[in-house]
C-alpha cells in the first residue's frame, strides 16, 4: 500500500506571509503591466493581526476534479487604521467562494454587508488583488473578523502550495510543500501578502491517517474531521507557543543518515547567533527538511527550514569537500534568517538586503566559528566580496536600497548579488570599522527595538549606530550620513593613492569605479574608511582616516617604505597606487623572506585589485602581472583563489591561438608547479585539511587542463585502476579530474568506457561528470563525434543532455572552434535540444576572440535574418558585442602580456615575432571592424 507523505512547509509564526529565499531563483514571469510602487502596494487602512487557517488537501487518490486541489477557509482578525468601505488583500490562482465571505465587528458582533467582490484576472493582472466592497465604512480603530472560503490548486510549479513526487524502491511517493517567497503565499490562502503586514498564524490541516504533517509550530492536538466522505481523516491543530528549541532533520528514509552532519552544525550555529545577537531563538522547535523537488536552494521558514536535498544532505562517501562546505554555509545562512528576516523583516522588498546581506555575512562569520577549519570568513573575500565588486562595477548596478521595486517580478529580481554579496560586504565593513564588540552592542539594540516588526535602512542606522564609539566618526557627521552613501548609491569607489616621495605626503582621491571605461557623468561620493599598513609598522594599523571629499592629503611614511591601503580588504572599495608604490609592494611579496609581512588577505587583495584595474585600463598589465610573479612561492588557498579568479579571463583570451596559449600555460605552470606536491597530487589516502582539499581540486584542474604531464599521467593511472580493478572507488573530490585525465591521455577505449558508464546510471551528478569529461578530449575527431551524436535522430544521448555536451566541448580550448562551427551548421536542426532563442551563441561568446569568429557570427546573422526569432537576433547581437569587447582587449593588452611573459620565462624569438605581428594586424584591422 502506497504511503503518502504530506508536509506543509508554511511560513507561519509571528511573521509576515513572505519570508526570503536562500538564493535567487529564475522565474518565467510576464512583464509587469503596471508601473510604480503605488500600483502594487496594499493600502494601509486594514492591518492583519491574526490568521486562523483550515486546509483540506486532496491528493492523487481523490477523484477528479478534486484531485490535486485543496479546500480552505481563512479567518483574519484585522484592525482598522483608516475608515474604509473596501478591504483589499491578495489572492492568486484560487477560486474565492464569494457567498462565504463574512465581515464581523468583533466588539459588537454585528455583520457588515458585503456588496461586491472583485478578483484580478489570473495570469493577466500581476497585482493579484482581492477586493471586498462593503455597504458601510469600517470603524476606525475597531477590530473585525474576515472569513473567506476558497478552493486552491496543488500546482506542480514549486511555488505557493504545491505537489511533488519521488520514487522510493521503485514506488512513487507524494508530498506537498510550500514556497511562499517572494509573493506566493497568496497562492495558498487569501492574505495581506506584504512583508510589513505581520501577524500571528494558527494552522489547521486535515490529514489521512497515514500522512505526516509538519509545520513551523508544534502540534497542539488532533480532532476528527466531520466533513462527509472524510470520516477517517483528522484535523492537525498547530499552536503558537514560544519556548526552547529542539532540532530535527527530516529526509527520505534512504537519505536520513546523510542528515547527521546538518544535525551537528545547526545547534552550534543557533548557539552562536544567540550569543552574538543577545537574543534567544524565538520558536519552540527548529526542524530542517530536505526536499527532492525544491526550486530554491533553501528557504528560512521560521521553525521549519526547507532545503533542496543537495544543499542539506552530506554523505562523505559520495559528497565532495565543496559540498560539505556548502552545507555548513547554507545552514548558517538560513538560521541567521531566524533573526534577520523572521524576527525582524524589511518594510518592503526595496530593503531585501537587510535580510539577505546579514544572512550572507553570518553564513561566513558564524560558519567560521562553528567550522573553524573551513576558513569561511577568509574565503568570503574571494567569494562574496569579489562577486559583489564585479557586479557593482557595471553601469546597470542598482543601490542596496532599491526604491524601484514594485511588482512581483521586481520583488523576485531583487534577490541578486547586490542584495546578498554587497549587503554582506558592507556589513563586514561596518563590523570592522566599529569593532566587533561595538557592532554586537548595536545589533543587540536593533533586534531589541525592532523584534517582531519591520525595518528599513534608517531603522538599522538608528539602532546599530548606538554602538558606535565616541570619536570614531568625523566631527558633525552621523552614522546615517556615512552609511547612506553606501546604501542609497549604486557602485563603489576606486581609491587612488599618490605619494610625493620628496615631500613625504600621500594624497587620496576617489571616483566611482567601472569595469569598462565609462563616458557618462557620475557624481557619486562615498564616506570611505581608509585603513593603512606601512612596511615595518605592521602593528600600527588600527586607526581610520575618513575620505569624503574628492581628495585629501596626509603625511606619508618614509620614501623607502611601501604603503598598503584597505587592510585585509575590509573596506568595500578598490585601491590603485602610483607606479613606485606598486613596485615596492610587488618587491615585498616577491622577496620570500618578506612574504609574510603582508597577510594572506592583503596578498589576495593586491592580486584582485591589480588584475581588475588592468582590465579596466586603470593600470598597465605589466604592473599587474608583477603582483603574480611571487605566486611561485605562494601556498595559501585564498591568494591563489583570488589570482585564478582574475587570470581565468586572461586565460580565455590567450588560448585562442596555439602560440599565446603555450606561452601563458608555461608561465602558469612555472608559478603553480610547487603546488602539486603541496596538495599531494591525486593522493587521497591521507586526511588533508579541509582547505587543502579545496585547493587540491583547483590546482589539479588547472595543471591537468594545461597539459601538465605528471598531473594527467597520475590521473590516468587512477582512471585505469577504476576501470580495471573491481570495487575501486574514486574520492568524490577527484572524480571529475580523473575522468578528464582518462579522456585526455586515452583514446577511443576510454571514451567508450565512459559512454558505457553514462548508459548505466540515472544519477544526474554522475551524468554531468561523465559528459563534461567526454568533452575534455584533446582528440578533435572524438569531439566531433560527441557533438554529432548529441543531436542525432538516433542519438545515444538523452535530448536534455545535448546542451551539457555542447558546453563541455566549447569550454575545451581544443573544441571551441569546433563547437562554434557546429552551432552555426546545426542551429535550425537542433531546436529540440537547444531551443530557438539563440542562447547557445551567448553561452560561447566569452570564449570567442578572433576576427574569424566575428565574421562567422555576422555571416550567420545576415544569411538567416528572416528565419531567426527576435530573441535569437538579440542574443546574436549580444554575442557580437561581447566578441568586440574581447577583440578590443586583444588589441589593447595582448602584446603587453606576451612581451611580459616572454621576458619572465624566456621564449623563441621567431615565435615572439610571429605573435607580435599577429597582434599588430588585429590592432590595425579592429577599428575598421568596429
Amino acid at each position: 500500500m502506497r504511503i503518502t507523505i504530506f508536509l506543509l512547509l508554511s511560513t507561519f509564526g509571528y511573521i509576515g506571509c513572505t519570508p526570503l529565499r536562500e538564493r535567487p531563483v529564475n522565474t518565467d514571469r510576464k512583464p509587469s503591466q503596471f508601473k510604480g510602487l503605488d500600483a502594487y502596494k496594499l493600502p494601509e487602512d486594514i492591518i492583519p493581526l491574526d490568521y486562523v487557517i483550515h486546509l483540506i488537501p486532496y491528493m492523487n487518490d481523490a477523484l477528479p476534479p478534486k484531485n490535486f486541489t485543496f479546500d480552505g477557509q481563512v479567518r483574519i482578525l484585522v484592525r482598522v487604521d483608516r475608515a474604509t468601505n473596501q478591504i483589499r488583500m491578495h489572492a492568486n490562482d484560487m477560486t474565492i467562494i464569494n457567498e462565504s465571505i463574512n465581515v464581523t465587528n468583533v466588539a459588537s458582533q454585528e455583520t457588515v454587508e458585503v456588496t461586491a467582490v472583485n478578483q484580478t484576472e489570473p495570469g493577466v493582472d500581476d497585482r493579484h488583488f482581492l477586493d471586498i466592497f462593503l455597504a458601510e465604512e469600517l470603524v476606525l480603530e475597531e477590530e473585525y473578523e474576515i472569513v473567506i472560503s476558497f478552493i486552491g490548486i496543488l500546482n506542480d510549479e514549486m511555488e505557493g502550495f504545491y505537489r511533488s513526487n519521488y520514487f522510493e524502491d521503485g514506488e512513487e511517493k507524494w508530498m506537498l510543500a510550500t514556497q511562499f517567497e517572494s509573493t506566493a503565499a497568496r497562492r495558498a490562502f487569501p492574505c495581506f501578502d506584504e512583508p510589513a503586514m505581520k501577524a500571528t498564524f494558527q494552522l489547521n490541516i486535515a490529514r489521512q491517517p497515514i500522512w505526516i504533517v509538519l509545520s513551523n509550530m508544534l502540534v497542539s492536538n488532533e480532532t476528527a474531521v466531520s466533513e462527509p466522505g472524510l470520516e477517517e481523516w483528522l484535523w492537525v491543530h498547530f499552536d503558537r507557543s514560544v519556548r526552547m528549541s529542539p532540532y530535527l532533520v527530516w529526509a527520505r528514509p534512504d537519505y536520513i543518515q546523510a542528515g547527521r552532519y546538518a544535525n551537528l552544525v545547526a545547534p552550534k550555529v543557533v548557539e552562536f547567533m544567540e550569543e552574538f545577537t543577545g537574543h534567544l531563538y524565538a520558536l519552540p522547535k527548529m526542524d530542517e527538511i530536505a526536499i527532492p523537488d525544491f526550486a530554491a536552494g533553501a528557504m528560512e521558514n521560521w521553525g521549519l527550514v526547507t532545503y533542496r536535498e543537495t544543499a542539506l544532505l552530506y554523505d562523505e562517501k559520495i559528497s565532495t569537500t565543496s559540498s560539505k562546505q556548502g552545507t555548513a554555509s547554507v545552514i548558517a545562512h538560513e538560521l541567521a534568517h531566524q533573526w534577520f528576516g523572521n524576527l525582524v523583516s524589511p518594510k518592503w522588498w526595496s530593503n531585501t538586503w537587510l535580510n539577505e546581506g546579514f544572512a550572507t555575512f553570518f553564513a561566513a562569520y558564524a560558519g567560521s566559528h562553528v567550522e573553524t577549519n573551513m576558513s569561511l570568513y577568509e574565503q568570503f573575500v574571494t567569494d562574496d566580496v569579489d562577486a559583489a565588486l564585479r557586479v557593482d562595477a557595471l553601469e546597470s548596478a542598482h543601490p542596496l536600497v532599491d526604491d524601484t521595486v514594485d511588482s512581483p517580478d521586481a520583488a523576485s529580481r531583487i534577490f541578486d548579488t547586490i542584495s546578498y554579496s554587497k549587503g554582506g560586504s558592507v556589513i563586514r565593513m561596518m563590523l570592522n570599522f566599529m569593532g566587533e564588540e561595538n557592532f554586537k552592542k548595536g545589533i543587540n539594540t536593533y533586534l531589541q527595538e525592532m523584534k517582531f516588526g519591520n525595518a528599513d535602512q534608517d531603522d538599522l542606522w538608528r539602532w546599530l549606530g548606538t554602538g558606535v564609539p565616541d570619536g570614531l566618526l568625523p566631527e558633525s557627521v552621523e552614522f546615517k550620513d556615512i552609511m547612506d552613501t553606501w546604501a542609497l548609491q549604486a557602485g563603489y569607489p576606486l581609491i587612488t593613492v599618490t605619494r610625493d616621495y620628496e615631500a613625504n605626503t600621500t594624497s587620496f582621491s576617489q571616483k566611482r569605479f567601472f569595469s569598462t571605461p565609462n563616458e557618462n557623468e557620475h557624481k557619486e561620493v562615498y564616506w570611505v574608511p581608509l585603513t593603512m599598513v606601512v612596511q615595518d609598522q605592521l602593528e600600527e594599523n588600527d586607526s581610520i582616516t575618513w575620505l569624503y571629499n574628492e581628495t585629501i592629503t596626509i603625511n606619508s611614511p618614509a620614501a623607502d617604505k611601501w604603503l598598503l591601503v584597505n587592510n585585509d580588504k575590509f573596506g568595500y572599495y578598490r585601491v590603485n597606487y602610483d607606479k613606485e608604490n606598486w613596485k615596492k609592494l610587488s618587491e615585498a611579496i616577491n622577496a620570500t623572506h618578506l612574504l609574510d609581512e603582508l597577510s594572506v588577505i592583503n596578498r589576495a587583495q593586491l592580486l584582485m585589485d591589480s588584475l581588475v584595474l588592468a582590465k579596466a585600463k586603470e593600470l598597465d598589465y605589466e604592473t599587474a602581472f608583477d603582483t603574480t610573479n611571487y605566486l611561485a612561492h605562494e601556498k595559501e588557498f585564498t591568494p591563489w583563489n583570488a589570482a585564478l579568479n582574475e587570470l581565468s579571463y586572461v586565460k580565455d583570451r590567450m588560448v585562442a591561438e596555439d602560440s599565446t596559449k603555450l606561452l601563458f600555460e608555461r608561465y602558469m605552470k612555472s608559478r603553480m608547479g610547487h603546488l602539486y606536491e603541496h596538495v599531494k597530487g591525486f593522493n587521497d589516502t591521507e586526511p588533508d585539511e579541509h582547505v587543502i582539499r579545496l585547493q587540491k581540486v583547483t590546482v589539479l584542474s588547472w595543471l591537468c587542463s594545461m597539459g601538465d604531464e605528471v598531473c594527467n599521467e597520475d590521473g590516468f593511472a587512477l582512471f585505469n585502476e577504476w576501470r580495471n580493478v573491481e570495487n575501486t572507488t574514486i574520492h568524490p573530490d577527484l572524480k571529475s579530474l580523473v575522468y578528464k585525465s582518462g579522456i585526455r591521455v586515452g583514446g577511443d577505449d576510454e571514451y567508450n568506457f565512459l559512454y558505457t558508464k553514462y548508459n548505466g546510471t540515472n544519477d544526474s551528478s554522475e551524468i554531468s561528470l561523465i559528459l563534461n569529461a567526454m568533452g575534455a578530449s584533446n582528440n578533435q575527431d572524438l569531439l566531433q563525434r560527441l557533438l554529432r551524436d548529441s543531436i542525432a535522430e538516433d542519438s545515444p544521448f538523452k535530448s536534455e543532455h545535448a546542451r551539457t555536451i555542447l558546453s563541455a566541448v566549447q569550454s575545451n580550448p581544443v573544441g571551441t572552434n569546433l563547437a562554434l562551427d557546429f552551432i552555426i551548421n546545426n542551429f535550425f536542426n537542433a531546436n529540440t535540444q537547444w531551443g530557438d532563442s539563440g542562447s547557445v551563441f551567448t553561452s560561447i561568446s566569452s570564449r570567442l576572440n578572433t576576427n574569424e569568429h566575428k565574421q562567422k557570427i555576422e555571416n550567420f546573422l545576415a544569411s538567416n535574418g528572416e528565419k531567426l526569432t527576435e530573441t535569437a537576433k538579440n542574443n546574436l547581437n549580444s554575442t557580437l558585442r561581447t566578441l568586440e569587447t574581447n577583440l578590443q582587449w586583444n588589441s589593447d593588452h595582448k602584446q603587453t602580456i606576451v612581451m611580459y611573459l616572454t621576458r619572465k620565462i624566456g621564449g623563441n624569438s621567431a615565435s615572439l615575432a610571429m605573435i607580435s605581428h599577429a597582434i599588430l594586424l588585429v590592432a590595425l584591422v579592429l577599428p575598421k571592424l568596429l
